[in-house]
């Protein structure tokens, strides 16, 4: 079975309006202002006065008001010297933006439309393709009979290629579609044993900046080794990456300053024995994107795709569709099975 590794950046989640670092403080004031709760605006009112006394370093250093990672970073130094609890305050608004931001996926299990496998995540058009990606990430297979209303989900069994997720993102885009298949049971049937879908959470995804749920968010410049909880998501992705045959990056932009990123994969690369691709998917509206990941990789099997995520997603979602028509759409059957299994050629496809 070749092992598949997904590297997440911010521009993974950007197409469903999460907040990234160049706009989260605009979408923050837009969250506050359609508040019309009094209590509400003051706690965060706090919290922007404490931005705005931050801006003021940029009289006397290089500084960026609007990079959230730059003013957790700077909160925690005051707090680790100063013995206060600013950064808590500051992440308990950072989620809250994130939280408010993250699209709901509407429960539509129950369909009986001849094409109902177009809407089994959602009828929203851009969120429903993360809904499959992430259903190939968990080998799935869909069941149903034609005349009953009810999917049902399993895994696949002998799968060509196993899945893991990395991810530099706070937000809970993919754990929500986990939990959303898994239903009110919180469990999935895996090998004919139950499964508890947060212990599939954690086997299957490392976050390394932390997460709004439960909240512990670590910016990316300092101090990660002084929590256990992080250095264990550290040492998942390390394995992740040591036992890969293929390394993708989607929505990252490799910047300047996550030396530590580069630190992991070169640390990871020396025990990893049967590489034989890395693909980064990234928008590079500049071209200054791919002139990092150039200078940065050398492997003879390295490509770089200058495209929106949203394009890479659909391509999936469309082939995946065009299959299950197919099937479904079989004369005399009544019974379907539908496997989530092309991603691979999805990929292929798109990379070509």
């Amino acid at each position: 079975m070749e092992k598949v590794v997904y590297l997440l950046g911010a521009g993974f989640s950007a197409p469903l309006n999460l907040p990234v670092i160049s706009d989260f403080y605009i979408k923050a004031k837009r969250m506050v202002e359609s508040h019309n709760d009094e209590v509400f605006k003051k706690s965060f009112g706090v919290v922007e006065d404490k931005v705005r006394k931050i801006s003021n370093i940029k009289h006397y250093f290089d500084s960026d008001q609007y990079n959230i990672e730059e003013i957790l970073s700077i909160l925690e130094m005051m707090d680790y010297l100063k013995e206060e609890k600013n950064a808590e305050h500051f992440r308990s608004y950072i989620a809250e933006v994130i939280k408010y931001y993250t699209p709901k996926i509407e429960d539509l299990r129950e369909l009986n439309m001849s094409n109902f496998y177009d809407f089994i995540f959602t009828y929203n058009e851009k969120l429903r393709t993360y809904g499959f990606f992430v259903a190939d990430i968990l080998n799935l297979q869909l069941s149903k009979n034609k005349g009953d209303r009810k999917v049902f989900w399993f895994p696949i069994e002998n799968p060509e290629f196993s899945y893991s997720i990395i991810t530099l993102n706070y937000d809970l885009v993919i754990e929500n579609f986990v939990r959303f298949l898994a239903g009110e049971g919180n469990n999935l049937f895996i090998n004919e044993k139950e499964v508890n879908i947060e212990d599939l959470i954690d086997e299957k995804i490392a976050k390394l900046h932390g997460s709004v749920e439960p909240l512990k968010l670590v910016p990316p410049t300092w101090n990660k080794g002084s929590d256990e909880e992080l250095l264990n998501e550290w040492k998942k992705a390390y394995k992740f990456l040591k036992e890969a045959n293929h390394i993708r990056v989607l929505g990252y932009s490799l910047p300047n300053s996550d030396s530590y990123i580069k630190y992991l994969l070169k640390a990871a690369i020396l025990e990893c024995e049967n590489l034989q691709s890395i693909d980064v998917i990234c928008l590079d509206k500049g071209g200054t994107v791919k002139e990092r990941y150039d200078d940065f990789v050398k492997f003879n099997f390295y490509k770089f795709k200058n495209v929106d995520i949203l394009n890479y997603l659909l391509i999936n979602f469309k082939l995946h569709r065009e299959e299950f028509s197919k099937i479904v759409n079989e004369p005399n059957k009544s019974y379907f099975v539908l496997d989530f299994k092309y991603l691979e050629n999805a990929h292929s496809d798109f990379m070509n």
